[in-house]
């Protein structure tokens, strides 16, 4: 990733966003609770009276860039897991 999401031309902490979600379950946890409102507050950006937007934004960011490895990290997990048995 050479750059990452931007809102209000500040940068999305990508880490922080990862570990934000990871923190309440997961991406699919997350998006069925609509807990999104929750992941913005950690972020220390100006998201002022555009909340809805800045939570749409942190979602499709989240999709782009980090859906894929939550998935990795969970299979390497299970297959440590049975590995293990």
């Amino acid at each position: 990733i050479t750059t990452g999401p931007t809102f209000k031309g500040e940068e999305i902490d990508l880490y922080l966003l990862f570990k934000s979600v990871r923190e309440r379950g997961g991406f699919s946890v997350v998006d069925k609770k609509d807990l999104w409102e929750d992941v913005a507050s950690e972020h220390k950006l100006s998201f002022g009276i555009e909340l809805e937007k800045a939570t749409k934004l942190l979602r499709d960011a989240y999709l782009e860039f980090l859906f894929h490895y939550e998935i990795h990290l969970e299979k390497s997990k299970k297959m440590q897991n049975q590995d293990s048995l």
